[in-house]
């Protein structure tokens, strides 16, 4: 089966909370610095209903941006709970906004490849890398950049809106897949995740 964005709960946060839908369903939280001359790096670990999230890739470039992608699915027992996100922080401000997408139809051992770029020349306007897909799955990303929203590459699509810089490309195939991302000249860092889509065979589907 292909992955599948459900739903996208929570756009420039400060918390996520709520209930958990089914059991299956992949919960990603991006996480993303403001702007400040403060260095900072990504949480140290992200927790949702006491459920240890995965840090599936992430980029800082000091002062300027921090990116990062988290996931997690919902186990049975999680099914129907409220939950609250909490954050440990080393480095990185608690008050840093974070987005949130729901995905649907994803492995339960979903990271097919990743990829972690920065660069430091304020010249530079175009960023793009190849990565490994796998039929149906779902590449994600996020783009920081310290002067401009950003556009994805031909084929990516915006997960929220321009403003946050996040998007995603289906539809693959087994092989690989170019994504990347253009921009005012900016230092900038980028992550991206290809995730692996659940099988179904043999008339069972396993989900957790």
């Amino acid at each position: 089966m292909a992955i599948s964005i459900l739903s996208t709960p929570v756009t420039n946060g400060l918390v996520y909370t709520g209930t958990f839908g089914n059991a299956g369903e992949f919960h990603v939280v991006y996480e993303r610095q403001n702007l400040t001359s403060v260095y900072r790096s990504v949480a140290t670990a992200i927790t949702l209903g006491g459920a240890a999230m995965t840090l599936l890739a992430s980029m800082e470039w000091q002062g300027d941006y921090v990116v990062a992608i988290w996931g997690m699915h919902v186990t049975p027992a999680l099914a129907g709970t409220a939950f609250t996100m909490v954050r440990t922080a080393g480095t990185y401000a608690l008050t840093d906004r974070i987005d949130v997408a729901v995905l649907g139809g994803v492995s339960t051992s979903p990271l097919v490849a990743k990829n972690e770029y920065r660069t430091g020349v304020s010249s530079t306007t175009s960023y793009s890398h190849i990565i490994a897909t796998e039929y149906g799955g779902m590449v994600l990303d996020r783009l920081g950049a310290t002067n401009d929203t950003g556009t994805p590459s031909s084929g990516q699509s915006y997960v929220f809106t321009s403003t946050y810089k996040a998007s995603y490309k289906n539809g693959l195939d087994n092989g690989t897949k170019k994504i990347g991302w253009t921009w005012t000249a900016a230092r900038a860092c980028y992550a991206c995740a290809s995730l692996r889509p659940l099988r179904v065979g043999g008339g069972i589907m396993g989900i957790v």
